[in-house]
């Protein structure tokens, strides 16, 4: 009985995964045609990798370096055979064109795509132990709002640059190791987030609001000073290499909002019904919702605040660091079988 009870459950294991794989190069797929990545003059694929493009873009550094790296293992006489190859196949070739890259990069652009898909099969891994450390969930409830997870994020593919997909894996990460009380793997997987992008110094303030009544005193501020010195010396340390490239730290689209709502008004009109209607599942049954999950929420406020000032209007992407904790706020007034726990806290 236990043997076919381990079968069964690696079965459904297994199928979970195979979906999740469907659904994120579906996602991926998506997200490269309609999202327009690389057509920005400010962000062009080669000047990402080679770091030659405009600040704040170049500045997120993460997936352009390990692109750069992978690609410089390939032995360089091997390297144009290999290039050349991947040209020639048609089907290679029309989603390279889609891509928006020079044939040139073929490599590169390959490269790019697996870590976006696998970092997409990140967040599938990393939002499901968010989802089951702060809930008590069936695991086809379970699996079935990460399915819903990944097809909802069709809705923040309008915009998109290389860095997106990562954006949202490691911010799910974080939260993780967060409400599960993994503190030290926290702050080992903290400099990749801030290699990613500069909001990063944003998870600081989950971890000072969530550890006041979870760690001693002396052991939070030991984290939270660990956690400033690692992005202050990763951010001072990014400008100074990028110092002379053109562009700034931001990009002011405060203006552009009332330009946009202006010119389509009912569009804005069923946009802000829409976000009602989440903010209304998120705040139902609020005190019965897990308490890491409502103080991590506090990133909504700099996050909009960023975005209204700094986001282009209907760039939902700018989101993607808070849309796992929206949606597990959310999920309980959509499943009724999701009932909140409390996580074993260790320090």
């Amino acid at each position: 009985m236990n043997k076919t009870t381990h079968c069964v459950g690696l079965l459904r294991l297994s199928l979970f995964w195979l979906v999740c794989a469907v659904l994120c190069t579906f996602l991926l797929a998506s997200f490269i045609q309609v999202s327009g990545v690389n057509n920005s003059s400010r962000a062009r694929f080669g000047d990402m990798v080679y770091g030659t493009a405009y600040r704040p873009y170049v500045t997120r550094a993460l997936v352009p370096g390990i692109v750069r790296g992978v690609a410089a293992l390939i032995p360089a006489s091997f390297r144009g055979e290999l290039n050349a190859a991947l040209v020639g196949n048609p089907v290679l070739s029309l989603w390279l064109t889609r891509f928006r890259v020079d044939n040139s990069l073929a490599i590169e652009a390959i490269i790019s795509w697996m870590l976006m898909f696998l970092s997409l099969l990140g967040f599938c891994a990393a939002f499901r132990n968010l989802l089951t450390g702060v809930y008590q969930i069936p695991a086809l409830t379970t699996d079935l709002a990460i399915f819903s997870a990944l097809l909802m994020l069709l809705l923040f593919i309008g915009f998109g640059y290389i860095y997106d997909f990562t954006t949202l894996f490691l911010f799910s990460l974080q939260y993780n190791w967060m409400a599960r009380s993994r503190w030290k793997a926290m702050l080992i997987s903290f400099p990749l987030v801030c290699l990613n992008k500069e909001t990063a110094v944003l998870l600081i303030l989950v971890l000072a609001l969530y550890g006041w009544n979870r760690l001693p005193r002396l052991t939070l501020i030991r984290y939270l000073v660990g956690e400033t010195a690692i992005f202050t010396v990763i951010w001072l340390g990014i400008e100074w290499i990028f110092r002379a490239n053109p562009g700034s730290a931001t990009e002011f689209h405060f203006q552009d909002h009332f330009t946009i709502a202006r010119q389509f008004p009912f569009l804005m009109l069923i946009v802000a019904l829409i976000l009602i209607g989440i903010a209304a599942l998120v705040v139902k049954g609020w005190r019965h919702k897990p308490l890491f999950l409502r103080w991590a929420l506090i990133l909504l406020l700099p996050m909009a605040g960023l975005y209204v000032f700094y986001g282009f209007p209907l760039e939902f992407r700018a989101m993607y660091e808070v849309y796992p904790i929206i949606f597990a706020l959310a999920l309980p007034s959509v499943a009724r079988n999701v009932h909140a726990l409390e996580v074993v806290n260790t320090v």
